[in-house]
């Protein structure tokens, strides 16, 4: 039987060259090339946090570091860090070349969010947590 490479555990991340470098606007429309994002829509517009958290989210996981610092700006990251959606490897590279990220809380539990369940931070912090334990270990079980 041989082991399986999967393309999750090869795929090459890269990231600029420091924080200060990314110099992208912090509001606006941006549009992502296509070899950032390949899909119909490129267009996002930073000042609708939804729009911003994907589009950045895209351009982390994969832009070059030519692209990175043109399109992402520092503060921006900061504020939408703890919202993207990112493979391991990818939040652990960026983690270790840029450890103020590290210090940004991935498990951040706005109140709104809470409130709009009508349950306590504690809680919901508590069941969000669970749901990425319980993500993390169907992502790293072995395929049937």
């Amino acid at each position: 039987m041989t082991d399986k490479v999967l393309f999750r555990d090869i795929v090459p991340y890269e990231v600029p060259s420091s924080l200060a470098a990314l110099h992208g606007p912090s509001s606006g429309l941006i549009e992502l090339p296509i070899t950032v994002h390949w899909g119909p829509r490129r267009r996002y517009d930073l000042d609708d946090g939804q729009q911003a958290t994907f589009a950045y989210q895209q351009i982390v996981r994969e832009g070059t570091p030519a692209i990175q610092e043109a399109l992402l700006n520092q503060r921006l990251l900061r504020h939408v860090w703890h919202k993207l959606v990112l493979p391991e490897r990818c939040r652990a590279t960026w983690r270790a070349v840029f450890p103020e990220l590290a210090a940004l809380s991935d498990r951040y539990v706005p109140a709104s969010y809470a409130a709009q369940y009508g349950v306590g931070e504690a809680t919901f912090a508590k069941v969000q947590a669970r749901l990425y334990a319980w993500a993390k270990a169907l992502r790293d079980a072995p395929a049937p």
